[in-house]
């Protein structure tokens, strides 16, 4: 029993050590990105592309993030529908994905005069991907 105490005193313990650090690194990283913004304005005052101090090399650089990659998805499928539950079945294609089976449940919530609301659990079976969500749709008509 007491080693299971230690343990636990040593796992608290590790745990605050680990908070304080993380804490102290997210300040270094903060000091960090002053100090290369006013690297960094010094530069483009001076119209300088770097500066070699100490035998480091600052250098600007402009980052160029590559954009996200648009993914189109294309499904057909069978809705089977009984009472508020509905099924539905389908296969398709993707820009990401070249077969894409999915399988989606759905029960309606709410079912007023010309709106909806429909919870939902999908099962998505990908050659890259495989997920299950949970979700929600609704529509006004």
């Amino acid at each position: 029993m007491s080693s299971i105490r230690s343990c636990a005193s040593e796992l608290k313990s590790i745990t605050n050590e680990l908070k304080r650090l993380n804490a102290q690194k997210r300040k270094l990283m903060a000091k960090k990105k002053q100090v290369e913004a006013v690297i960094i304005s010094f530069l483009e005052e001076n119209q300088q592309q770097g500066v070699k101090y100490q035998g480091t090399a600052i250098v600007t650089k402009d980052k160029k993030r590559r954009p996200r990659k648009k993914e189109f998805t294309f499904l057909m499928g069978i809705v089977i529908q009984k009472n508020n539950f509905r099924y539905l079945l389908q296969g398709g294609t993707s820009t990401t994905e070249n077969v894409i089976v999915k399988f989606s449940h759905y029960y309606r919530v709410i079912n007023n005069d010309g709106g909806f609301m429909d919870l939902g659990i999908h099962f998505q079976l990908g050659e890259k991907r495989r997920f299950v969500f949970l979700g929600y749709s609704w529509g006004i008509f």
